[in-house]
């Protein structure tokens, strides 16, 4: 409840200041000292004891933090976000007074030549500075992108060899085509550049017609700013992620757990070691007996706290009795608190994953209670605890089930889709045609095939299969998909329906909205769809194009070139 409040009541309070002004460094670092504060406080007479740095708590959750906004760097994604919508859309009042009086304040590279500007013209100074780390070069003709000087080849520096003169160095991708085609120069390309920057040049798609250079978004799929995007970038400037031990895909599986929230706070904290046991108040000079409340023999911290107590000890046993027998206890404590929850969610076990949380969570209680208000406790009423809250987390996820995923009146995406024509029944069609792609990630090798088959016997009447180059493995199934069309529009054929395995496929044909490396290949693969009389697509199991994929890793591996049949 308190992250809700802070992330989307108390810094939502202020988030227009945030979005037109750029809040000096120490305010920004005064109200982040305020969130934490606030955060770790138990009531509203206490200063709070933060227990662990900052720093953690705004990291992202599925990096194993708590997702609390950083202000400097949400500020700047908003600043950010200003300075797209002034960028991109030139008509409006606000960008044409902006650029008549600062002219490069919204360019690609911003700046202020007026020796007093206002402050907020400061703040979308700082924006545009903060989006231009963001901004990514889309080829088209290549004559306004710098080979060296811009941002072009997702996710690599682009760099000559060594051995190129200075003088013989392009500068513009333009240099970089043929000027007949449009297509990339191969052996201009892998003469100029080491293998594994030529390669992933050599993957990029081009565009069928010729079209200018724009830039989009590069930490969004579909090219378009997001403030979300952005300021997980700009939080990444300010904050390690070289302290994060758990790996961050067992974090975003874990915030996921159909558990009760208070619970996986509690793990946050048992993983973190960020609980206030008595050792850890002890050091921080408040005055209290460090002795475990359970056993008496020892000093209380976490792991003795929730498992080397032996009175600890005999509640697992217990627990293991009426449950599934708990994992075996590796030496490190987190490795043991981790393998538990691991084990009971990947075999979906939710009744024994909560009664292993409700045995820590009625611990916890159990151990505040008894240190801070005496309380008189015994084994069978730490059960009788965890047992009530193990049921009361089955009754949230009964809940939680009850309500639809869907929203009442839609439906989750069918396998199934009519791309021209009418939605008659599947099978009415001249052609079957399967297709699929193989990628090699090492140097960006691909292979495309496609087969056609007889609707009534499945029998392959005929294909294809072709070595190309690809960005990604998506890139090289919506290529076979092209070519395969392209055949059937040679061969005559009319009505046509496609199989495929990849899911996002149809997806991106359907609705046009996709990757933004690869809507010149989807809007060809629409062009080409308009000249049948009737298409459809299929999403199927990998079986059912099995020859299909078979042909296009043999084109990956160079052992067909390019085939028909």
């Amino acid at each position: 409840m308190k992250l809700v409040i802070i992330n989307y009541v108390l810094i939502a309070t202020f988030n227009h200041v945030l979005f037109v002004f750029k809040v000096p460094a120490t305010i920004c670092d005064r109200i982040d000292s305020l969130l934490s504060r606030f955060w770790w406080k138990s009531n509203k007479d206490s200063r709070g004891l933060s227990m662990v740095s900052s720093s953690l708590l705004h990291l992202p959750k599925g990096l194993g933090g708590l997702g609390i906004r950083h202000i400097h760097s949400f500020n700047l994604a908003l600043l950010a976000k200003q300075v797209w919508r002034l960028r991109f859309n030139p008509q409006l009042l606000a960008s044409r007074v902006l650029k008549a009086k600062y002219p490069a304040l919204l360019s690609s590279k911003p700046l202020i030549s007026s020796p007093r500007p206002s402050w907020g013209c400061r703040g979308l100074l700082e924006g545009g500075r903060a989006l231009s780390q963001g901004l990514a070069w889309k080829i088209g003709s290549g004559t306004q992108v710098s080979i060296l000087q811009d941002y072009w080849v997702p996710n690599i520096k682009v760099e000559f060899k060594d051995c190129i003169p200075v003088e013989d160095r392009p500068l513009m991708v333009s240099d970089l085509l043929l000027h007949d085609t449009g297509i990339w120069n191969l052996s201009l390309i892998r003469q100029l550049f080491p293998v594994s920057v030529a390669s992933v040049i050599l993957g990029l798609e081009r565009p069928k017609q010729h079209i200018d250079d724009f830039v989009y978004w590069k930490y969004n799929r579909d090219g378009a700013f997001l403030t979300k995007s952005a300021y997980a970038a700009l939080v990444s400037q300010h904050i390690s992620f070289r302290s994060v031990t758990t790996d961050s895909s067992w974090w975003k599986r874990f915030w996921g757990l159909p558990i009760l929230p208070k619970w996986k706070m509690l793990a946050w904290k048992v993983l973190h070691n960020a609980f206030p046991t008595a050792d850890v108040l002890a050091l921080r000079g408040i005055p209290i007996d460090a002795t475990c409340i359970f056993c008496h023999g020892s000093s209380e911290y976490v792991v003795h706290l929730f498992r080397e107590c032996p009175f600890t000890s005999r509640l697992w046993n217990s627990l293991a009795s009426t449950s599934s027998p708990l994992p075996e206890v590796p030496f490190l404590f987190s490795d043991w608190f981790t393998s538990i929850i691991t084990s009971y969610a990947s075999s979906k076990h939710w009744l024994a994953l909560d009664r292993f949380f409700g045995m820590c969570w009625a611990i916890w209680i159990t151990r505040n209670n008894v240190r801070f208000r005496s309380v008189v406790f015994s084994p069978q009423c730490i059960l009788d605890l965890a047992l009530e809250w193990s049921v009361r987390s089955g009754k949230a996820r009964e809940m939680a089930a009850c309500c639809p995923g869907i929203p009442p009146g839609f439906s989750s995406y069918p396998t199934w889709q009519v791309l021209r024509g009418e939605a008659s029944v599947l099978w009415e069609c001249d052609v079957l045609m399967c297709f699929d792609g193989a990628w090699d990630r090492g140097n960006y090798s691909a292979g495309a095939a496609w087969c056609f088959l007889d609707p009534v016997s499945s029998r392959c009447i005929g294909g294809g299969a072709r070595v190309c180059m690809a960005s990604s493995a998506l890139h090289s199934e919506l290529l076979a998909c092209l070519f395969g069309l392209k055949h059937a529009r040679q061969q005559g054929i009319v009505s046509l329906c496609l199989l495929t395995d990849c899911l996002s496929v149809p997806k991106m044909i359907q609705f046009a909205t996709s990757d933004i490396s690869l809507i010149w290949t989807i809007q060809e693969i629409r062009d080409v769809i308009s000249s049948f009389s009737s298409c459809h697509i299929r999403k199927v199991s990998r079986s059912s194009i099995g020859e299909a994929h078979s042909l296009a890793g043999a084109a990956r591996r160079r052992i067909l070139l390019c085939f028909s049949f």
